[in-house]
């Protein structure tokens, strides 16, 4: 339906700002007086020449009000087509996508994650100034979010800077270097972009530059300056294999990153960390369980947030690393399976289909099984049953489902099971039957 009606709205779109341009007031009042009591949500690529009529035309203004009223953020379809490539290559493209996007801002409505990161992103190498005040005053209008409002800051200092300082310090260590000014270690790092960073820095050693960038990123209070060096080390590893090997066993690069990962209010940067350390676990077989287990020794206090990591967009090895991770903790008694983490997992669980590895989908249901707390939870038992019956009928492997029946009679508490006969009426059944049990247990003693 949504790409039926688009069309139509486009064309009026089209007559609208064709009689804007001509002043023809009367006329587009009477185009819209037909929508002012319609708010579907293809409406919503017209209030760029809507806010241009407020003053002129009271059907606009009746439109504007009704679909803020219904839709306090911006529409999913609208944000993907229109401004999904918003960091276009050509700038008068992304400046046009720009000072569109403002205006709905400007009207108050909200935006999705990946689009302000995506803003956030584009400050950070757009070389042109008016699509960074453009950007900026986009990010202002995000209220206290502090990533937010961290980036202004600092590109306003750095353009400050630029604006003083056309010559700029030749420094070709980077041991000196890290202990500069942060805005001097940004354009310095600029250079990477062209020259790589061996070339940067022709008289370090790989162990020096990945020495330096973690004490930048663990000692410099400066967001865009963190993720540059993310991006650098993101791109450089791919082509270097030594940098690669030596970033991987660095001693402060796991628990760097994860810290910038956890950090509290700084998506972008979070995203970038969470990446960067998803593409080193990748490279290395156990690489992520066995630094969890190292840093939760030191962190324990910290654990829920680590389990935020299987909620993330990731790869299904590096989550299976994480659930190794969890059971490990578990069966160590190293932490107490609360009902809180029970009911997390769980929903991790309920995502994971029959497309995923097999593997990730057994480990995921060994970690609940290692709850206490679930057996206990009439409800949560229900939930992991029901999940275990619709992968075990949309499964093709009779070992997946000899593993599922073992599973569920570990859940249920019974030793006959025909998997392929059980319901949610038959799960019911049961627990009733365990309920009954234990009462009569009760009683007995």
């Amino acid at each position: 339906m949504l790409n039926q009606r688009k069309p139509i709205v486009m064309f009026i779109k089209s007559i609208l700002k064709h009689n804007i341009e001509h002043k023809e007031y009367d006329t587009i009042e009477s185009v819209l007086l037909r929508f002012v009591n319609i708010t579907d949500e293809e409406l919503m690529y017209i209030i760029p020449e809507l806010v241009l009529l407020r003053g002129k035309s009271e059907a606009a203004e009746r439109i504007l009000h009704n679909l803020k009223q219904k839709y306090p953020e911006l529409p999913h379809d609208l944000e993907k087509s229109g401004f999904q490539n918003i960091n276009e290559h050509i700038s008068t493209i992304r400046m046009k996508k720009l000072e569109e996007l403002l205006i709905y801002v400007n009207e108050g409505y909200l935006i999705s994650h990946d689009l302000l990161d995506k803003l956030k992103e584009m400050i950070i190498y757009e070389d042109c100034k008016i699509n960074v005040d453009v950007i900026i005053e986009i990010l202002k209008n995000m209220g206290n979010e502090p990533e937010s409002n961290k980036i202004i800051e600092e590109t306003s200092e750095l353009m400050e800077y630029l604006k003083e300082n056309l010559i700029h310090p030749n420094v070709s260590n980077i041991k000196d270097l890290k202990y500069r000014d942060w805005k001097e270690i940004y354009v310095k790092l600029s250079n990477t972009l062209i020259g790589g960073l061996s070339n940067v820095f022709k008289n370090d050693s790989i162990e020096d530059i990945i020495d330096s960038f973690m004490y930048m990123l663990n000692n410099k209070d400066c967001v865009i300056l963190k993720i540059r060096i993310i991006d650098i080390l993101l791109e450089r590893i791919y082509i270097n294999d030594e940098l690669l090997k030596k970033l991987s066993c660095h001693k402060n690069t796991f628990p760097t990153l994860l810290s910038l990962y956890l950090r509290k209010g700084y998506h972008l940067l979070s995203k970038k960390a969470l990446i960067l350390l998803e593409e080193l676990s990748l490279s290395n077989s156990y690489w992520m369980k066995n630094n969890l287990i190292e840093y939760f020794k030191n962190n324990p206090s910290n654990f829920e947030k680590i389990l935020l990591i299987m909620s993330e967009n990731i790869s299904a090895n590096v989550m299976i690393e994480i659930s190794g991770f969890i059971e490990y903790v578990f069966k160590n008694e190293m932490a107490v399976c609360r009902l809180d983490d029970a009911e997390y997992i769980v929903k991790i669980l309920e995502k994971i289909n029959n497309n995923y590895p097999w593997f990730l989908f057994k480990k995921t249901v060994d970690v609940i099984l290692s709850c206490q707390c679930i057996k206990t939870n009439r409800k949560l038992v229900k939930k992991v049953a029901k999940k275990l019956i619709d992968y075990a009928k949309n499964s093709k492997d009779k070992t997946n489902k000899e593993y599922i029946s073992i599973y569920m009679k570990k859940l249920l508490g019974v030793q006959n099971i025909n998997i392929e006969e059980l319901d949610e009426e038959a799960i019911e059944y049961i627990l009733d039957l365990n309920d009954m049990k234990n009462k009569s247990a009760l009683m007995n003693n």
